[in-house]
């Protein structure tokens, strides 16, 4: 069974949003720039969280917060 990075005892906001997890990716991913199939397959994974852990965040490492990756 996958999980996040980061499961939080307790929700914590960022950027004005409660969440309940944190995942961090070293990459780059961009929509209309990176390969279809590698976006799916990202989106799959947070729905995932989203669905068993409720709303969470991704740390894009090379380029900081994302603001509504599976919201």
């Amino acid at each position: 069974m996958a999980t996040p990075d980061v499961r939080f005892p307790k929700p914590r906001m960022i950027l004005g949003k409660e969440v309940n997890w944190m995942e961090a990716k070293n990459a780059v991913n961009i929509p209309g720039v990176s390969s279809p199939q590698k976006l799916e397959r990202i989106q799959k994974q947070l729905e995932k969280y989203v669905e068993r852990f409720g709303p969470g965040a991704v740390l894009w490492t090379k380029c900081g917060f994302c603001e509504d990756v599976a919201t």
